[in-house]
């Protein structure tokens, strides 16, 4: 947002103090958070923004297979299978949204360009017809399968200059709303898009949040997901990099918690990621490789990002699903699904991060979180990576709960 010449507003702080007991697992911060959600779900709510409507197939999808086509030389994708081929038969029931990056690109070029045009070596001419294999091999299964397995490529606005500038010419004589809009027709009228994602949209300073909110409730397709998370915007979110950006402060230690960095002298810790997985817990986020997530995901990083993910109850994206070649599922990403499939965690229970509350006696290695799901029933998710073998508990709201032998589990808890 930009002001004028003369030009004032006048903005409002919510401010909260609160006590708890972080030992007894209620640490304050939730509580000043709750504030923070009910106001912001009331205000939404006026504006038909809240409850966020997301697609049942994206509310039903363990997650996002990223695919950055600038990093394939020309010989990988003329091989046949070619590792996208491969990737797609492998992971492609489990990471149901295939997302394109750099189909205006050659290889060793951007990503990201603003370039409306799909790369002659895309083509149906070209080494490698991107389209016909998502006509043919995402969506060759007929209706049925076409409804849940998704397709989608790289788009963004124009940089800095808001979607609501109707005046403004940024490219090809249109303006940014127009020139974005032929963009998104483009890719779903000619590349066969069904899923869409919007690079920058949750980082940009320059729109006005009310303007770019109505859009996605009124204007864009519900089967969208943005880079950032912008608390008023009523869509899914790619939150990938967050767990390993500089300027998040990893790698200050094991644990992603607030209250592990605000009871540490040590400050690099990450706090970012839970913050924004309670106060937007009934958002949709995807997470992993992207923006340097890649930095600490695989076996060498002990699944760092993996386990983060699966701890914050957010959905994987990655470009890496393997461990040692394709049929080699990455250990703790394969374990993380599994153990979401035994509880059907994305069959319609919609569960909700509730960080540590009500963990108390954790021993040492041992991670867990807590969830509650839309009929209230609490849901342990435990990682034990890092813990010595045997039997060990916990305990929530007193209650005394078994640590399961599984590295990554999910433990349904009934309350007494």
């Amino acid at each position: 947002m930009s002001l004028a010449t003369n030009e004032t507003r006048d903005f409002y702080i919510l401010y909260a103090c609160e006590q708890g007991d972080w030992n007894a697992g209620d640490p304050p911060w939730m509580r000043a958070v709750d504030q923070y959600s009910e106001w912001l779900h009331s205000k939404m709510q006026e504006h038909s923004l809240w409850p966020v409507l997301y697609p049942g197939w994206m509310k039903r999808t363990q997650g996002m297979l990223s695919v950055l086509l600038e990093n394939y030389t020309d010989a990988m994708l003329a091989e046949s299978p070619n590792r996208i081929e491969s990737l797609w038969r492998v992971y492609g029931s489990t990471l149901q949204w295939i997302q394109f990056w750099g189909q205006m690109s050659g290889y060793g070029e951007g990503c990201c360009e603003l370039n409306q045009e799909l790369q002659s070596r895309y083509g149906n001419s070209g080494v490698w017809d991107l389209v016909g294999f998502v006509t043919n091999r995402v969506y060759g299964g007929g209706g049925g399968v076409a409804a849940v397995r998704k397709a989608g490529y790289y788009t963004r606005p124009y940089p800095d200059v808001p979607l609501n500038d109707d005046t403004t010419v940024v490219a090809d004589g249109e303006t940014n709303l127009v020139w974005f809009d032929q963009w998104l027709g483009v890719a779903k009228r000619d590349w066969r898009a069904t899923a869409f994602y919007h690079d920058t949209m949750g980082e940009r300073s320059c729109e006005d949040p009310n303007f770019v909110a109505e859009l996605y409730r009124d204007h864009f397709s519900r089967s969208t997901a943005i880079e950032g998370a912008t608390d008023v915007y009523p869509v899914a979110f790619l939150v990938s990099g967050i767990l390993s950006q500089p300027g998040a402060g990893f790698p200050g230690g094991p644990d992603a918690t607030i209250s592990g960095m605000l009871s540490s002298s040590t400050t690099n810790r990450v706090i970012f990621p839970e913050l924004v997985s309670y106060a937007l817990n009934d958002r949709i986020m995807f997470d992993g490789t992207l923006n340097t997530g890649y930095l600490w995901w695989g076996s060498e990083h002990h699944y760092w990002v993996e386990r983060q993910v699966f701890l914050l109850g957010h959905k994987y994206e990655t470009s890496h699903p393997d461990e040692n070649g394709v049929e080699d599922w990455n250990d703790a990403f394969e374990l993380a699904v599994n153990a979401r499939k035994a509880v059907h965690w994305w069959g319609g229970r919609e569960p909700r991060y509730q960080g540590t509350r009500g963990i108390t006696n954790v021993p040492a290695g041992v991670r867990v979180r807590v969830f509650r799901d839309k009929n209230d029933v609490n849901l342990l998710a435990f990682d034990r990576w890092e813990a010595p073998q045997g039997n060990l508990t916990i305990e929530f709201n007193g209650q005394q709960v078994s640590v399961p032998s599984d590295l990554l589990a999910i433990v349904e808890i009934s309350e007494k």
